[in-house]
């Protein structure tokens, strides 16, 4: 084992050879010494003798034997497939036909109905006084039976036979509330309803008689606001156990069916344009009635009337814009849902809202991996507008609505799970789903304008990378000043994107490149467009340094991986922005685009490492940064070995040797000075902190020892 200096301690000798801030071996020393002291001294010994060699032998320029790339082959992307031509009919409305029943008829049918509504009446009149709850029930039967009978011999004549229904009705319901008796009214509520399906059915959807579909919207909107109101005072109630759930099944069954009849029968005539009108009056009609029920003091149960009205009121957006309907359906309902839960407390609006959030997740993550992908990166999106604005209108949809829809959730206060929405994983739950629908949504957008504005459908990719680098330019420091976990995933999937620059997104760059050249009828706008991408890319990686350099501080490997990293990615965007500029200018003094890939592969390429080299080494020296010394020195090694394998042969004569002298002199120096370099580097750092080193004086003067007196004994005695 080494023994100690005389003079110094032992862990003074220990800690030459090893790092200020830990007891391990100093790599970067060990690099930097190999590299300066021993590589430089011999490869500059080597170009000088190379020189000397060249010279003397005066050896024939040798021809060039760096292989041609092979410039990829352009991927004719397919057009998208066309809009389908097959698009529904619209069935144009029919003209009712002329009746047949002569003008007698239909007064002696009047009478009829007139004299049947005023029996009916004086009978239920009678049943009160009387008491007795089953003449309503047997009218029921008698009634209806004789308006199918009316309605066989002198036809559908439906401004006497509907009025006749709504007459009996509001009577039976009457008699049903004086009678404490509801039963006969559910009988005639679901009798009723079925009488106006038949003749629906019968009438305008099999024989396709336009000229009935006022009537039938006006006689339909009577029923269905007559039994609401029936309905809400107390006309489905009932004593049985399972009563509250009769109510609210009669009451929602109400609105469904009219609603539903409403829409088929839009479709069925070809006025789907008023769909959104019709929506917009039932579910005003559904609300409305709860403030009838607050002005007399009444306080229901408002699910069965806001479920549909809730469901209503969602449809009216997708009537009116048709892209992306369920989309837009969904984020409207689970919106209105929350909102009413909110000073509700309603469970079943919560579980109803959470489950169209899931299904409008679903079914937007389903569009982008079978749609949108396919459409944006492998086919020719332009040609396809539908697409387009059906992407659009999500996007702009669904993630105000999430965002908007996780605040909501935060102020719930639900019985059943107060303390599972207060818990912080659900909210981490949201917010991750958030970042990944914008993400989704917010490159849709920027893509959308981008191909819009441009008319060029080979953006794509670099769309997509430039709000890529966006995104995490803007999200990664957000997160990290929130603390939150998801800031460390967003670094991971920023640098996994980042490989597409030099894979993905280069390859594309020259393709546009080299088609833009050869034609030259090409708007050139494509290529220029990735000159803001390079620089959006360039500050995404310096972001991800500051940020893995402050919550990585303790791990030393990831530091030095990324440093690594991002020194190639520059040194990578460096060549390739030489490579554009080169055959931009080369092509104007008549030299073709493969003669400048293969001239830049030698000489330039060389500047440019050892240029890019001595400014990382110099940094490095600046800052006092081990890590950039020796990437600078490596890179330099690098260089230097690919000089004398490489670009010795490419060259000839007097300029090969002026430049391997040059160099070899260089290295020489630097080998020699290196170490002088750091120390002046080192001293300027101090003076500037004003900290003051004693030198270290290490005297080879023996330690001086005073002899010992001898004393004789004589001497001793008198003492």
């Amino acid at each position: 084992m080494e023994q100690p200096r005389p003079g110094t301690s032992k862990h003074s000798h220990e800690r030459h050879g090893r790092t200020h801030h830990s007891g391990k071996p100093n790599p970067y020393r060990r690099v930097e010494t190999i590299i300066t002291k021993h590589f430089f001294r011999i490869i500059g010994l080597v170009l000088i003798i190379a020189v000397v060699g060249y010279s003397v032998l005066s050896l024939d320029k040798l021809r060039v034997v760096v292989k041609q790339i092979v410039l990829h082959e352009k991927v004719v992307q397919q057009p998208a497939r066309a809009l389908s031509a097959g698009q529904a009919k619209v069935i144009q409305p029919v003209m009712a036909p002329a009746a047949e029943y002569r003008p007698g008829d239909v007064q002696m049918m009047a009478v009829f109905c007139t004299l049947t509504c005023m029996f009916f009446a004086f009978l239920f009149l009678f049943s009160i006084r009387i008491h007795r709850k089953e003449i309503p029930r047997i009218s029921i039967v008698v009634f209806y039976a004789l308006t199918f009978l009316l309605a066989r011999k002198y036809g559908w004549q439906i401004h006497l036979l509907f009025p006749m229904i709504l007459i009996f009705s509001a009577f039976l319901f009457y008699s049903g509330i004086r009678l404490h008796s509801m039963l006969a009214g559910k009988w005639n509520y679901l009798v009723c309803w079925g009488a106006f399906i038949t003749w629906w059915a019968l009438k305008m959807m099999v024989g396709g008689n336009a000229g009935l579909l006022t009537g039938f919207f006006f006689y339909g909107f009577l029923f269905y606001l007559l039994f609401l109101f029936l309905g809400a005072y107390g006309g489905f109630s009932g004593h049985h156990k399972f009563s509250e759930y009769t109510e609210a099944g009669l009451t929602i069954l109400n609105g469904t069916l009219f609603y539903m009849m409403g829409i088929l029968s839009l479709v069925k005539f070809g006025h789907m344009d008023y769909a959104w009108v019709f929506s917009l009056a039932v579910a005003s009609a559904n609300i409305g009635i709860l403030f009838l029920y607050a002005a007399a003091g009444k306080r229901p149960e408002p699910g069965p009337y806001i479920f549909p009205a809730f469901v209503m009121l969602s449809l009216v957006f997708p009537f009116i814009f048709h892209a992306n309907a369920i989309i837009l359906f969904l984020a409207i309902l689970s919106f209105l849902l929350l909102f009413y839960s909110k000073f509700s407390g309603d469970r079943v609006a919560v579980i109803t809202a959470f489950v169209a959030i899931v299904m409008m997740l679903l079914v937007y993550f389903k569009d982008w991996f079978f749609q949108y992908i396919p459409e944006a990166f492998f086919g020719n999106v332009l040609a396809n507008p539908a697409m387009m604005m059906k992407g659009l209108v999500a996007g702009l949809v669904i993630f105000p609505v999430m965002v908007i829809n996780s605040r909501l959730v935060r102020k719930l206060h639900v019985g059943f799970s107060k303390e599972w929405f207060s818990r912080r994983s659900y909210q981490r739950f949201f917010k991750g789903i958030n970042l990944v629908v914008l993400y989704l949504s917010g490159f849709w957008v920027i893509n959308y304008f981008v191909l819009v504005w441009s008319k060029n459908p080979d953006l794509n990719y670099l769309s997509w990378f430039g709000y890529n680098c966006i995104f995490f330019i803007i999200t990664i420091p957000l997160l990290s000043l929130q603390k939150s976990k998801f800031a460390m995933p967003a670094v991971g999937f920023a640098l996994f994107f980042t490989l597409a620059y030099p894979t993905l997104i280069h390859f594309t760059n020259v393709e546009m490149r080299n088609e833009i050249l050869q034609h030259e009828n090409l708007a050139k706008l494509a290529f220029w467009f990735h000159y803001p991408v390079v620089a959006l890319f360039i500050a995404e990686i310096i972001i991800l340094g500051v940020f893995i350099r402050k919550a990585q501080e303790t791990s030393s490997l990831l530091i030095r991986v990324f440093t690594a990293y991002l020194l190639l990615t520059l040194l990578f965007i460096l060549l390739s922005e030489y490579d554009h500029f080169s055959i931009w200018t080369g092509l104007r003094r008549g030299i073709t685009i493969d003669e400048i890939v293969l001239a830049n592969r030698v000489i330039p390429y060389t500047i440019i490492l050892l240029s890019y080299s001595v400014i990382i080494l110099g940094a490095g020296m600046a800052m006092r940064n081990r890590l950039l010394r020796s990437a600078g020195l490596i890179l330099l090694s690098a260089t230097l070995v690919k000089m004398l394998f490489i670009d010795v042969r490419a060259l000839s004569g007097m300029t090969r040797s002026v430049i391997l002298l040059s160099v070899g002199l260089m290295v020489l120096i630097l080998s020699f000075m290196f170490p002088r370099l750091k120390r002046y580097f080192r001293q300027r750092e101090h003076d500037s902190k004003g900290i003051v080193r004693r030198p270290h004086h290490r005297s080879r003067r023996k330690p001086h020892t005073i002899p010992i007196k001898q004393i004789n004994p004589a001497e001793d005695e008198a003492l």
